[in-house]
């Protein structure tokens, strides 16, 4: 068994594989790039962004496909919630934050590159954002994470909004920008708080504070 990662450093979606492989405790190869030269990703996978994982023969672009494989290839230990409601609650969570939370990301980081901060819909992806993060806290009523064990819905999540509570807090890069300071922690949000510390405290290597891939 082969594995290697393409990527590049500060990437939340980059971070999600490494979550989910350091999760299943599987050695890989960190193949990082340049961030301005997507060539080799390219060539291998036929489009250029990261992270890519090459696994023997199989090349799988996209950070929650990445996921996916390694759960159906490596089911142990799990990443997926054994209750099966809880499962099919995990799935949709992932679709919705793969869909309409990254619409509003995505959406806000191309207002603030515009100039358009202050416009009606930069001010429709915030409160997108802030309702997301309401969600979120509902959601953890109860629990350690967010559909109870540490599931691939945590992954999907944490590179994101762990920067809600001030992880790269110099990068002034927009998306870093949108997801620190525009997703504001409050009072209102301490079952979230503690779950990102919680997800910060895992062994060395699971996040974004762990050290680079084994």
């Amino acid at each position: 068994m082969a594995l290697a990662l393409y990527g590049v450093d500060y990437s939340p979606n980059v971070e999600r594989a490494r979550l989910a492989l350091a999760w299943k405790g599987l050695e890989f190869e960190r193949a990082w790039i340049d961030f301005d030269d997507r060539s080799l990703v390219l060539e291998l996978s036929g489009q250029d962004r990261v992270p890519v994982l090459e696994h023997d023969a199989t090349v799988i672009a996209g950070s929650m496909a990445i996921v996916a494989h390694l759960e159906e290839r490596f089911p142990e230990p799990s990443l997926t919630p054994a209750d099966g409601d809880l499962a099919r609650a995990a799935e949709a969570f992932v679709a919705w934050f793969e869909g309409p939370w990254k619409a509003a990301f995505n959406g806000l980081v191309g207002e603030l590159q515009s100039g358009s901060g202050e416009s009606s819909a930069a001010r429709e992806h915030d409160a997108a954002l802030a309702a997301g993060l309401d969600r979120m806290e509902a959601l953890l009523d109860g629990r350690d994470f967010l559909f109870g064990t540490f599931s691939a819905a945590d992954i999907a999540a944490y590179p994101f909004v762990g920067r809600a509570a001030g992880l790269a807090p110099d990068d002034d890069a927009l998306p870093e920008v949108v997801m620190r300071d525009h997703q504001r922690l409050g009072q209102a949000h301490p079952r979230l708080r503690a779950w990102i510390a919680r997800l910060d405290g895992l062994p060395a290597g699971y996040g974004p504070r762990g050290p680079e891939a084994r």
